[in-house]
């Protein structure tokens, strides 16, 4: 038995031995999944909300809290980003410095990534059906700060809050509750925020 990362643990036949050390190999495995099912117990909606305080909240309460890592990373990087200023463009530290903030910014990504699979698992994992809200991410983040003839206001509180929004990344997330609903015969339906037009009967 031997134990591969993100397979578990596996069982082999045979032993192919080999002078010399071993530069390049790789590792075939072919799998059965099968039809995977939601448990007869599960069978409820719910709705996530995406806000800027709390990424994501679910109609019975339950909520992704805000990561203290990735603002502890947003801080490294705005201290990257301080120290890039500060460098001669075509320096070997400026390169430097640009290597390190691309550094910070994939950790951060990865960071915000990890955590909305596993949400998004729970989620699926524990629904049939989940509604989420068609909104546009790009009028959502729409800028604020307007034309010369009709300047913007509040543009400064406009792009933080934008970048916020993007920070929680609703579009990924959405991506991830599809493909996984999908997987387990779940359902992800889309809501589309229109204004409802009461009709009389005149």
């Amino acid at each position: 038995m031997k134990r591969l990362p993100g397979c578990g643990m596996i069982s082999h036949q045979g032993c192919a031995g080999r002078l010399g050390p071993v530069c390049r190999w790789h590792v075939c495995l072919t799998c059965n999944q099968g039809e995977r099912e939601i448990a007869p117990d599960c069978e409820s909606a719910v709705g996530p909300e995406w806000s800027v305080d709390v990424p994501i909240t679910l109609l019975d309460g339950t909520s992704m809290e805000p990561d203290p890592g990735l603002e502890t990373l947003e801080d490294e990087a705005r201290r990257e980003r301080q120290k890039l200023s500060r460098c001669k463009r075509g320096s070997k530290r400026r390169r430097r410095r640009v290597a390190g903030l691309a550094a910070t910014r994939r950790k951060q990504a990865a960071r915000s990534k990890g955590r909305a699979h596993s949400f998004t698992t729970r989620v699926v994992r524990e629904r049939s059906v989940t509604a989420i809200e068609a909104t546009s991410v790009r009028d959502l983040t729409a800028s604020a700060k307007g034309t010369r003839a009709k300047p913007g206001k509040l543009v400064l509180e406009m792009a933080d809050v934008n970048r916020r929004i993007l920070d929680v990344a609703p579009c990924q997330t959405r991506r991830m509750l599809e493909c996984k609903a999908a997987r387990r015969r779940g359902k992800v339906m889309r809501s589309h925020p229109r204004p409802i037009v009461m009709q009389s009967g005149r």
